[in-house]
Formats: C-alpha cells, structure tokens, sequence
C-alpha cells in the first residue's frame, strides 16, 4: 500500500468515529430533551425530517412541550 492509501484509510476511519459520535450527541440531546429539534438542525445542516425519522428509529419520543 502507498502512502496516500494509507492517509485516506486513517481520514476514513476518523470521519467514521466522528460521524458516529455526532449521532450519539444528537440522540442523546434529543433523549433529554436538552436542544431542540429546529436548533440541532441549525448547528448540524441536517433537516428537521432527518431528525424525526432517527428520533423515532431510536424509540425517543417527541418533545410534548411543543
């Protein structure tokens, strides 16, 4: 393997491992109840849909406040 190879598996792997801690901090924000759907989608990019359907894929109910 050539060395450019490797830096793209290492990049790989790093954005894999981030991507997944992104969605456990967005669960979990959702879970508690601690962001809001509409400002996770701000500071994420994601639209307010992609939340819902992850929200309940991990059982979380909606946020009865609003």
């Amino acid at each position: 393997m050539n060395e450019d190879e490797e830096w793209i598996k290492r990049a790989h792997e790093a954005f894999v491992a981030a991507e997944a801690e992104r969605r456990r901090a967005i669960e979990h924000g959702l879970r508690m109840h601690t962001v809001k759907q509409s400002r996770i989608s701000e500071i994420t990019g994601l639209s307010r849909e992609t939340l819902r359907v992850w929200r309940n894929a991990a059982g979380i109910p909606p946020d009865e406040r609003y």
